[in-house]
């Protein structure tokens, strides 16, 4: 899966990339182990969330932008999308 770094400015450009795809009022729960093992479930809107986006087909993988899902040392969980499930938290 071939991973892109964007930033905020770049992001409408790669969204008129997916599809036309439009995301701003879309949200994700993105899940993320803390240190002491709880997890913590963070909603945010996708465009709040997205900076690191790969997609391969049909998949989209997406992290918080601080990076905080960055590094598998962490324990970090990363919520998998496919394009399907991404439409239907769109078109809610």
């Amino acid at each position: 899966m071939q991973v892109l770094l964007i930033n905020p400015n770049e992001f409408n450009q790669l969204v008129k990339k997916i599809d036309n795809l439009t995301f701003s009022v879309s949200k994700l729960v993105v899940t993320q182990e803390e240190k002491d093992k709880k997890f913590q479930k963070k909603e945010l809107t996708i465009k709040e969330a997205i900076q690191y986006t790969g997609y391969s087909d049909s998949w989209f993988r997406v992290r918080l932008k601080d990076g905080s899902l960055n590094s598998r040392k962490e324990g970090a969980k990363i919520k998998m999308i496919n394009k399907k499930e991404l439409d239907n938290l769109i078109n809610k």
